[in-house]
């Protein structure tokens, strides 16, 4: 997959024409933080499950404690990441963060180390190797997706801490897709060992120099191909989740019972509660103070035909004028 392949990978085409449509709803950037921390999540667990797994005895016992210490870690490396942005002084104690207990340092490691059958770089060459990484996330002109993925071999290939090296690339490269208004790529559990074995077969190539950024090999592009995968799985579920949150605005006017505005309000709300529905809020929004008009702001599971149909049947039982705004444009399939 050269440089060119790259833009024009046939799944990224469809992430990007996903994205294309779900970025006018008002919700999105709001539901892609949401997605976010499902990935922390996500990473919690896949790592309280590698503990479990491990031969000592005192590992595993308290797997829900782990996992909520495990949230907590990632999310302060996350807040971290976004209040400092990318440069090798923000890179520094992220495996501190993640990994306290096992990290020495809040720095880079001060030793050599070994995983996975690889040697990663000494630890009196780490600073030149993350700068090398800094820059290239910074000025690369590749696929917001391509950068991400560069993020997260890199950052396993380099190994810059003592431990947690996995939950960083995958933490950074999450973050590095957040940035460009991408959803995160999220592992699940099962696909656990397939990951392993697809990136310990990229890190190889990139180890041998016969894998890079501009021209992956075939075991780094069956890499690419499943982390795109992943995230194409969560730009699908954006738009699932935000198709079935519509907004409007409707304005009410002419009324003179007090309560019209709030049985209105809960015959909508009605609406939500409809089999195989996903909800219907309504919010009253007094307008501009004025007594005689009313808005409501109403987000759900529902059409402007059938929502029209509604509030003609309650609005007449009241003796009310409506008018109904729209408010997302987002293009439904």
């Amino acid at each position: 997959m050269t440089r060119e392949d790259s833009r024009k990978s046939k799944s990224i085409l469809k992430i990007d024409e996903v994205l294309d449509r779900i970025k006018t709803h008002p919700e999105y950037s709001v539901i892609v933080l949401r997605e976010t921390a499902i990935a922390i999540r996500d990473e919690s667990n896949l790592h309280s499950l590698a503990l479990e797994k491990e031969d000592n005895p005192e590992h595993g016992k308290h797997p829900k404690e782990e996992r909520r210490k495990g949230v907590q870690q990632l999310n302060r490396a996350l807040s971290h990441l976004s209040t400092l942005g990318i440069s090798v002084g923000s890179l520094s104690p992220l495996g501190h963060t993640i990994e306290p207990e096992e990290n020495n340092f809040r720095s880079y490691r001060k030793t050599q180390v070994l995983f996975g059958g690889f040697t990663p770089p000494s630890a009196d060459t780490l600073l030149y190797h993350m700068d090398q990484l800094v820059a290239i996330l910074e000025y690369t002109d590749e696929h917001p997706i391509t950068r991400a993925l560069q993020a997260h071999i890199e950052m396993v290939k380099i190994h810059p801490y003592e431990d947690g090296n996995g939950r960083a690339a995958r933490l950074l490269q999450n973050f590095c897709l957040q940035q460009r208004g991408y959803p995160a790529a999220v592992i699940p559990l099962s696909d656990r060992e397939l990951y392993l074995s697809l990136l310990g077969g990229a890190l190889e190539d990139r180890y041998d120099h016969t894998s890079s950024l501009e021209n992956p090999s075939e075991k780094e592009t069956l890499f690419r191909q499943f982390i795109i995968s992943k995230v194409l799985a969560s730009s699908e579920k954006l738009e699932e989740q935000l198709s079935a949150r519509r907004i409007y605005d409707v304005t009410l006017s002419h009324f003179d019972h007090p309560g019209a505005i709030y049985s209105v309000a809960k015959t909508i709300r009605g609406l939500g509660r409809r089999e195989g529905r996903q909800g219907v809020s309504v919010h009253i929004d007094p307008a501009n103070g004025r007594k005689s008009t009313n808005r409501l702001r109403i987000v759900g599971d529902v059409g402007l035909r059938e929502l029209k149909s509604y509030l003609n049947r309650t609005t007449a039982k009241y003796g009310l004028q409506y008018r109904v705004n729209p408010v997302d444009t987002m293009q439904r399939k």
